[in-house]
């Protein structure tokens, strides 16, 4: 049960920083719909994969 929780814990917190990090880019071209306005850093990119 703990590995699963932990694994929900961490794959949340990802969403919440990249949510948090994307909210105001503009998403209408795809510059800033697939890079989100290239705002993210390689780490937090890598960190999703």
């Amino acid at each position: 049960m703990i590995p699963i929780l932990s694994f929900l814990v961490i794959v949340a917190g990802i969403w919440i920083f990249a949510w948090y990090r994307t909210r105001n880019i503009n998403k209408e071209n795809t510059d800033g719909y697939f890079f989100s306005g290239r705002s993210l850093g390689g780490l937090v990119i890598a960190g999703t994969m």
